[in-house]
């Protein structure tokens, strides 16, 4: 990827798992033209200093799903005024158990960063760390690429890493991004998504069935 090209940064992070039992799967791209994700890290330790009880505190990573509603509502508000778009992709399972294996996850993050590539032409992407072997990790990327190969025409993506939300402030806006659309998705619940719904550029929503059989084309 030439320097010259205008990169863009994305982080991406998923809700719920895909095996689990919730009719839509949904991946969220947070896209900076920053990716020092120090600078976002104020979030948190605020929330930590000023809203959490002292038990809670001793949280190791403050996510969406172990967060109260009061801690929903104060992050994604923060999130709301960073200078930030949001690419949310949402899988209809179709009814189906979707074993959640490298490749399988790998299709489903293809089509999510194939529709991000649409308006960020060069994206140098973060993957939180779902998978902590090094060869589930190269087979996501291998199965990712096959993918972006197949659908994003002029795109061009690079990865940075697989990397860990509990000390990746961007990563874990994602976890909660991440919530928010699985909550309007499977809870018919828009209260979490109408807080961050301005920064979202692109959402769009397929079927499992329909993107498999483009993969195995």
């Amino acid at each position: 990827m030439n320097t010259n090209d205008n990169l863009t940064y994305g982080f991406l992070d998923e809700s719920p798992n895909l095996q689990d039992k919730a009719a839509f799967f949904s991946v969220v791209i947070i896209l900076s033209t920053n990716p020092d994700e120090k600078s976002y890290r104020s979030i948190f330790k605020r929330i930590r200093k000023n809203v959490l009880k002292k038990k809670a505190k001793e949280v190791p990573e403050l996510k969406f799903t172990n967060s109260t509603q009061q801690v929903r509502l104060k992050v994604l508000k923060a999130i709301s005024k960073r200078s930030i778009r949001i690419s949310a992709y949402i899988l209809d399972k179709a009814g189906r158990r979707i074993p959640d294996t490298p490749e399988n996850y790998g299709i489903v993050a293809g089509f999510a960063i194939s529709e991000a590539l649409k308006k960020h032409p060069a994206i140098v992407l973060t993957f939180d760390k779902k998978y902590t072997k090094p060869k589930d990790q190269e087979e996501v990327e291998k199965t990712t690429l096959k993918v972006v190969a197949k659908v994003s025409k002029k795109g061009v993506l690079q990865f940075k890493e697989h990397g860990d939300s509990k000390t990746n402030s961007i990563l874990q806006m994602a976890d909660y991004v991440a919530g928010a659309v699985s909550y309007k998705y499977n809870l018919n619940d828009e209260s979490y998504w109408e807080l961050i719904k301005d920064l979202i550029e692109q959402e769009s929503k397929e079927s499992w069935v329909d993107i498999k059989a483009i993969y195995k084309q």
